[in-house]
């Protein structure tokens, strides 16, 4: 398969999810004021860990979405698994984080086998915004996210990553969450003063 060919369907997997819920509704009723924002792992351009923000035991974990997150991932994409399923994913994380404005995203992990991944982005008000699918080889991935798919978010404040690797069966491997911020350049380099 030629790069053409494989890059055609990963742009036509990005898509815009249009949510059901009110502006002012959070998945599981955990908007930010309720503390659902609880840490940020904080990660430069190259993915070497800076610092935590916050709790993070639960951010980019292998956590078992919930019924309410499942429909966020109910999006058309033309993703398939090719060569052996994977069965397990670890350190997952991504970075940089905080994103510059204006700036580009990946997230990494390691793989046995290969695997697709779909994420959606869920606004600092709990809306989800965009999302995001992709085949995944085995080893160490890297997937980039351009800067078009956080257009619209606000500077400064802590949105939401939830993912999930599936299998060629369709069956979730690993899921779960994660925060990030978008920084301004000015303060890239000092996280605290950008995060709210």
């Amino acid at each position: 398969m030629n790069l053409r060919k494989l890059t055609l369907p990963l742009l036509m997997s990005i898509a815009l999810i249009a949510c059901d819920k009110d502006d002012d509704t959070s998945p599981n009723d955990d908007d930010p004021s309720n503390g659902r924002h609880t840490g940020v792992y904080l990660y430069d351009s190259d993915g070497v860990f800076m610092d935590c923000y916050g709790d993070c035991d639960d951010d980019w974990t292998d956590l078992m979405l919930t019924e309410d997150d499942i429909p966020y991932f109910n999006f058309p994409d033309d993703i398939m698994v090719f060569g052996q399923s994977a069965t397990e994913v670890s350190d997952v994380k991504a970075f940089p984080n905080p994103v510059p404005n204006g700036g580009d995203m990946t997230i990494s992990a390691n793989l046995n086998g290969a695997s697709y991944f779909r994420m959606v982005i869920i606004n600092s008000w709990g809306n989800g915004t965009a999302g995001f699918g992709s085949p995944v080889a085995e080893g160490m991935a890297q997937i980039r996210l351009h800067s078009i798919i956080f257009d619209g978010l606000r500077t400064g404040e802590r949105h939401r990553i939830y993912f999930a690797f599936y299998n060629a069966s369709e069956e979730i491997i690993y899921s779960g969450r994660g925060d990030f911020v978008i920084c301004e350049e000015s303060v890239i380099n000092d996280p605290f003063a950008c995060i709210d």
